[in-house]
């Protein structure tokens, strides 16, 4: 339902647009895997981690202007694809940060006096994505971009500090990719602990795997994540198939909004 007041348009029902998906866990977690699993999916690759998979895929990215090229390559010709994967962000972070200090003549980005360095980064990385905007909004591509995972501390004001999982990149270039996101989602393995008696009074605990994948959709004091679509706070991803259970509880959500 839309109104007119004077020469603008107010909207009032909701847009029901694919999802902008960051994914990110450590090495080997699966990520990948994700990716290939989602509806017709094409690989704007940064590195070399899909060589087991069967997925399409441009060539490997090995500057910034590759990343542009096969983006707005999406944007300007007709294809079958449905779901664009970047992987990783990281991975075309570093590039960026290449292209920079090559047209600046330094060693590395940090470099540049200032933070200019992060800052032309940080506007760069706009850039592409505002290019994976318009596959979204344009040819209505679902858009999932992978990264990995470091362990980061918080300062937090409001307790002690602590340790927790964050995407691998600048700090101001995983804020920009998080706030961009509908969905940040962290990949692990579900863990559990076990305390045992070591003798003399001695208590050891220890962490258990249990060999479960975990992707967490709300933030938690160990790591960020996020959603915009009211999903469950986890979801188990199974190694094969795990868009299909992801789609599901998003499409779960989305009717259940729409019937109240």
């Amino acid at each position: 339902m839309t109104q007119r007041l004077g020469d603008l348009v107010i909207e009032r029902q909701g847009r029901h647009q694919p999802p902008r998906v960051v994914l990110y866990g450590d090495h080997g977690i699966g990520k990948s895997s994700f990716g290939a699993s989602a509806r017709k999916p094409i690989f704007v690759q940064a590195e070399d981690g899909i060589d087991n998979i069967e997925v399409a895929r441009f060539e490997q990215c090995r500057s910034k202007q590759a990343v542009t090229e096969q983006i707005y390559a999406l944007i300007s010709h007709e294809h079958e694809f449905e779901t664009v994967v970047v992987d990783t962000a990281d991975r075309v972070e570093r590039l960026i940060h290449q292209s920079i200090a090559a047209d600046h003549y330094v060693g590395s980005a940090s470099d540049l006096p200032y933070g200019r360095g992060y800052k032309a980064a940080e506007e760069q990385l706009n850039e592409l994505l505002g290019g994976l905007d318009l596959l979204r909004n344009d040819k209505s591509m679902t858009v999932i971009v992978l990264a990995h995972a470091k362990i980061k501390r918080f300062e937090d004001p409001t307790a002690d500090p602590y340790d927790r999982y964050v995407p691998d990149m600048h700090d101001s270039a995983a804020a920009l990719l998080c706030e961009w996101a509908d969905v940040v989602g962290f990949l692990t393995y579900e863990i559990s602990t076990k305390t045992i008696d070591a003798g003399f009074g001695r208590k050891i605990t220890r962490g258990l795997g249990t060999g479960t994948r975990v992707m967490y959709l709300e933030a938690r004091p160990g790591f960020i994540a996020k959603n915009r679509y009211d999903l469950p706070p986890s979801l188990v991803i199974p190694k094969e198939g795990g868009w299909t259970v992801f789609e599901d509880a998003l499409r779960a959500s989305v009717e259940l909004k729409g019937g109240r």
